[in-house]
């Protein structure tokens, strides 16, 4: 925008001298928006004159420093429907350090406890000890086994049911954090959509207007990082 600035100035200066042409320059800018080198990659049709106001109009022109490109900046970009996003993030975290919490070997089967019904079953253990070992355990294997130990059913068939039973309860427990995970895989691409098509939505309203440069790479920034954040928080999800 500095730059169109001082070049429609530059060209309103020297309207006698201009010629129908283009001129193609090649910019190097550094961090601080300083011009640190430019040529001239092609002439067509254009006069010297132009070709040199235009060299000066670079040179004249006052560039910001560039912005750094850490998460913030790129938070920022992304426009309001990061903040759902975010939102989204955080609990994918929590339902993630929830699970492997909770799917821990020593929380559902632990090998100690395994080995004591293997043992009980030989004979090899008193069922006074497998008690206590299903209740330190605090496991799911360890409320299966006290549940069967406990339960006043004599018949096999019926005590089998019963602990098939208690098993799916158990199964129905280990499986919490999994729908949150499932609505997150579904929002979360979802509003990166809508980013992307709030982007665009601000490119094409401004498109042709004079001065829309920095609206168009807005929306361009807007559209791009939803879809990438949406994405980026769905796929750990699946």
């Amino acid at each position: 925008r500095a730059i169109g600035e001082q070049w429609y100035r530059q060209c309103d200066l020297n309207r006698d001298l201009i010629v129908t042409g283009t001129v193609r320059i090649r910019i190097l800018i550094n961090k601080n928006g300083k011009v640190s080198s430019m040529r001239q990659t092609s002439r067509v049709g254009a006069s010297e004159v132009q070709k040199s106001f235009t060299f000066l109009a670079i040179k004249l022109a006052r560039l910001p420093a560039m912005p750094p490109e850490d998460c913030i900046t790129f938070f920022q970009a992304g426009g309001v429907f990061m903040y759902p996003l975010a939102a989204c993030s955080v609990l994918l975290i929590a339902a993630i350090i929830y699970r492997m919490f909770n799917m821990k070997r020593s929380t559902i089967c632990p090998a100690r406890l395994t080995r004591a019904v293997e043992q009980y079953t030989r004979g090899a253990l008193e069922r006074s000890e497998l008690e206590r070992m299903a209740a330190d355990s605090d496991s799911v294997e360890g409320r299966l086994v006290l549940d069967a130990l406990n339960s006043p059913l004599e018949d096999e068939a019926a005590l089998k049911e019963m602990i098939q039973v208690k098993a799916r309860e158990e199964f129905v427990t280990l499986q919490a954090g999994l729908p949150l995970l499932d609505m997150i895989v579904m929002i979360a691409p979802m509003f990166g959509i809508l980013g992307t098509a709030s982007g665009l939505v601000q490119i094409f309203s401004v498109f042709g207007m004079d001065e829309s440069h920095g609206m168009i790479a807005q929306g361009i920034a807007q559209a791009l990082n939803t879809t990438i954040a949406g994405l980026a928080i769905a796929t750990p999800a699946v």
